[in-house]
């Protein structure tokens, strides 16, 4: 800044020198006393404009830090998810009528659905299986359990239905509902109608009453007749409560075959025998009864 005072005050005193040594210019001759004016105020201007502060350099901008950690707010209040063992749970055990199972246009069948409640309430009777949509098949809007059911538990339900009396696949979708319309289970009944399906058409045996020293052993035949080829999946129940596990029979033909067991029997009474075609009708045959008088 020295300097440049300096400067402005050697300026000055050109300019007073310049004024007195040359009084005329061309024109209009200039007062001294004016030029002296115009030249200290020249230098005031120029001492005022270095006196102003300068425009700044631009700043290096600073690299940017780590994102502001965003403030966690309370969700909404919505739904809760289900305890991990609620009020109504069912879990699937058995079912009869495969699915794709063939039965004769406008045939009648069974379809019946075994569950184990798997919850902590006891289901009672208002708990029912629904018709929802697709094939109902001239089946019930509804069927309820036939009783109470407590936590672990298993029951049996069962819907009355007609195949269709058209040829082609059908599918019908049934609910298990609880008593407040609520859903606990999805099932479904598929079928496929044809004009003659594989079917077992009757079923009969040679039990008939018998007076023997007891403990005695009754051979039973039962006689399974069937239309054609195919293969038939049975089993008995007896009246003393014992049933057989499944077994196939194979008909390679329309015809009629026979199947023995034996049963033992060690008091006189009175006792029945019944079969069970699982496949292809899904239907219990009999009871046949009899009479067997230890002697």
């Amino acid at each position: 800044m020295k300097w440049f005072k300096t400067l402005s005050v050697f300026a000055v005193l050109i300019v007073l020198a310049s004024a007195c040594n040359f009084p005329l210019i061309a024109g209009r001759q200039e007062d001294p006393a004016d030029l002296a004016a115009t030249a200290v105020q020249m230098t005031i201007q120029a001492m005022d404009a270095q006196a102003q502060p300068t425009e700044p350099p631009p700043a290096t901008p600073t690299p940017p830090g780590p994102a502001p950690t965003p403030q966690v707010t309370q969700p909404p209040a919505g739904p809760t998810s289900p305890p991990a063992n609620p009020c109504d749970k069912a879990e699937f055990v058995a079912e009869t009528i495969p699915d794709g199972t063939e039965f004769a246009t406008g045939a009648g069948f069974t379809k019946e659905w075994t569950f184990r409640n798997i919850g902590t309430c006891t289901w009672n009777t208002n708990y029912r299986m629904v018709f929802v949509e697709g094939d109902s098949m001239s089946g019930p809007a509804s069927a309820p359990l036939p009783k109470s059911v407590a936590p672990n538990e298993q029951v049996s339900v069962e819907v009355d239905l007609t195949a269709p009396t058209q040829a082609g696949k059908f599918k019908g979708f049934w609910q298990l509902w609880n008593e407040s319309n609520n859903r606990v289970y999805d099932v479904w009944v598929d079928i496929a109608t044809v004009t003659e399906p594989f079917t077992v058409t009757s079923v009969y045996t040679n039990l008939e009453d018998v007076k023997e020293p007891c403990p005695y052993t009754y051979p039973i035949d039962i006689s399974i007749e069937a239309n054609k080829l195919g293969t038939v999946e049975y089993q008995t129940k007896t009246s003393e409560g014992a049933t057989s596990p499944v077994k196939n029979l194979t008909f390679n033909e329309a015809g009629t075959k026979v199947v023995e067991l034996d049963w033992q029997i060690t008091t006189s009474g009175d006792y029945w025998l019944q079969v069970y075609i699982k496949q292809p009708n899904n239907q219990w045959w009999g009871q046949d009864t009899f009479k067997v008088t230890c002697e």
